[in-house]
């Protein structure tokens, strides 16, 4: 566990000091966020962003998208219409697990479904569960029941309603999925984070619930780490700023230091070689445009999409391992 908290440190120590100018960033290209990735093998990532139905092959090192495929038609998504807002994935040994952010009252967007781990080209993508909502699941759920406040399932996200933004694979091949909203208060503004264990054997099941004081926080993006977990903690609003956390379930969970510099909006963690792979939400980020003037990356992206605007690009950053700490 040592080596663990000193290299996860020196990630996030260094994940710290990110700004557009620093020549350590990568840039994976075409989209502005990059809300939820896993790792591929050979090097790739598979990549989803909140602002469109689509998965993205990337090089973990970044650049233009290997491949990009559009799931509408692979979810049978036309009686649904709109977003799914993929805001989670999670890899177990044959499938990834990926999960909308369930907002009420906005059918595309409550959703959890899987697909097959694909090779880099995506020709082989398939869905392997087809979306199905867990709203249902965790309102009815007795594991859960004395979680929520009257409003839960009522509310916007950014006023207690609920919101899922991390999962991850445990320790013990179960789906952990952290929430962004609601807190555990009265209001769901306030209070302990909230992760909630599935069983996804269908019929899906709720078999364990935590509460993390993180400082009135939700969960923004977690990763399974020996034994335990990265957590990234954010506003249940878009307010404050990230902060990550190491948390082995039955403990507390422990802050990790971070220089006084502006980090990056990290929205997922990926696992790599020697590493760990951060990647962020760069929506509000000003960047020129082709007339030289200056707007937000998702103002450039919306405004010429399918895009290959140079201003429009996420973020990530490659840490390895301390040499002394290698595992």
């Amino acid at each position: 566990m040592h080596r663990l908290i000193v290299a996860v440190c020196t990630i996030l120590y260094l994940v710290g000091a990110a700004s557009d100018t620093r020549a350590d960033l990568l840039r994976f290209e075409q989209l502005c966020d990059i809300s939820a990735a896993v790792a591929m093998g050979e090097g790739h990532i598979l990549a989803a962003s909140d602002e469109v139905n689509a998965l993205y092959s990337f090089q973990a090192t970044g650049g233009a998208p290997v491949a990009v495929r559009d799931v509408t038609s692979l979810l049978n998504m036309a009686f649904v219409g709109g977003e799914i807002d993929i805001e989670a994935a999670a890899r177990s040994r044959d499938r990834i697990w990926w999960l909308g952010s369930h907002e009420p009252f906005k059918p595309s967007r409550q959703m959890i479904f899987a697909t097959n781990i694909p090779a880099a080209d995506l020709a082989d993508l398939q869905v392997l569960v087809p979306p199905m909502n867990l709203t249902g699941l965790l309102r009815d759920s007795a594991e859960a029941a004395n979680l929520w406040h009257s409003s839960t399932f009522l509310e916007e996200p950014d006023y207690g309603g609920l919101n899922i933004e991390a999962a991850a694979i445990g320790p013990d091949g179960q789906l952990w999925v952290g929430l962004r909203g609601p807190l555990d208060g009265s209001d769901g503004l306030y209070g302990n984070a909230i992760v909630v264990t599935l069983d996804m054997t269908l019929p899906a099941t709720v078999v364990g619930v935590h509460r993390l004081d993180l400082l009135d926080r939700g969960i923004r993006a977690m990763a399974a780490i020996d034994g335990g977990f990265v957590i990234v903690a954010g506003g249940v609003a878009d307010q404050g700023t990230n902060t990550p956390y190491l948390w082995t379930p039955g403990q507390a969970p422990r802050p990790v230091r971070q220089r006084p510099a502006p980090p990056l909006n990290v929205e997922s963690i990926v696992a790599r070689p020697g590493g760990w792979l951060m990647l962020s939400d760069d929506s509000s980020s000003i960047r020129p445009d082709t007339d030289g003037r200056h707007q937000s990356c998702k103002a450039l992206a919306d405004a010429t999409m399918p895009t290959t605007d140079p201003g429009v690009f996420a973020q990530g950053f490659l840490a390895e391992w301390p040499p002394e700490e290698r595992p």
